[in-house]
């Protein structure tokens, strides 16, 4: 974090600066901590290694200057053997390989939500090392807010019985869609899905077009310059979205919606 301008000091006033070892101390203690997982993992012993790679790859983010932090990330992470071993996890694996262009697509969500299994030929060490990550307090989240979401559908529909309106921007394969039992039940009177994404809109299609829901493609600048446009909504929400937006965009979709 830059240190911030304090006028209320006087123009003495100096900024801290970080000691000059810092960076290397910690660059010295990532080297340690890859090649320690890297022992672990090699013996098969997924959780150990885990349980202390991810906190101590985010205390290497967090005392590092972001360029001396990607630096690291390229030539020291990404290089090491380590990383061959972490990719036979396929939800690592398509975060990283952003098949879509961003790291949460829906597949990586299918593999938090265990909608769908592992490729077939993922390895026993890819299995194990899914299977502990899946489980993670961040991937738990998300199945948290799926059945939250699949509960707010529940009560649109509750609200107004047989009238109700919902909308969901990103909408990605809409998960929580078939969690909720309006949707099952065709308690609403309209479910909109938009995305962007061809994919997504064509699997939501194929999957739920039958319990009611109508399927769009469009992006999120379509929603705020009202080209997609859906009145007399009952709900309207994006789940992961907006941790990809600006504030000012971010801001704009939320008053249009």
């Amino acid at each position: 974090m830059s240190p911030t301008y304090a006028p209320h000091l006087g123009s003495t006033y100096a900024p801290p600066t970080p000691r000059p070892s810092a960076p290397h101390a910690a660059v010295h203690t990532l080297d340690a901590l890859l090649d320690e997982a890297h022992a672990r993992l090699a013996e098969g012993d997924a959780a150990r290694a885990l349980d202390r790679l991810v906190p101590g790859l985010r205390r290497a983010y967090d005392a590092l200057p972001p360029e001396a932090w990607r630096d690291a990330a390229e030539r020291r992470c990404l290089t090491h053997p380590l990383a061959a071993l972490l990719h036979q996890d396929p939800f690592v694996w398509r975060a990283f390989a952003k098949p879509h262009g961003y790291p949460g697509d829906a597949g990586v969500l299918d593999l938090i939500y265990g909608t769908v299994p592992p490729p077939d030929d993922t390895t026993p060490l890819g299995l194990a090392l899914y299977a502990h990550t899946r489980h993670a307090p961040a991937c738990a989240s998300v199945r948290w807010r799926r059945d939250l979401l699949a509960g707010l559908i529940d009560e649109a529909g509750a609200a107004a019985p047989g009238r109700a309106r919902v909308l969901s921007v990103a909408c990605g394969h809409l998960r929580e869609a078939q969690r909720a039992a309006a949707v099952r039940d065709g308690a609403l009177a309209a479910f909109y899905a938009l995305d962007q994404d061809p994919c997504s809109v064509a699997r939501v299609r194929e999957e739920q077009a039958a319990h009611g829901v109508t399927p769009v493609l469009g992006a999120v600048k379509d929603v705020i310059v009202g080209r997609a446009a859906f009145p007399d909504l009952t709900l309207a929400y994006a789940a992961g979205l907006y941790d990809y937006l600006p504030d000012p965009v971010a801001a704009r979709l939320t008053a249009r919606m």
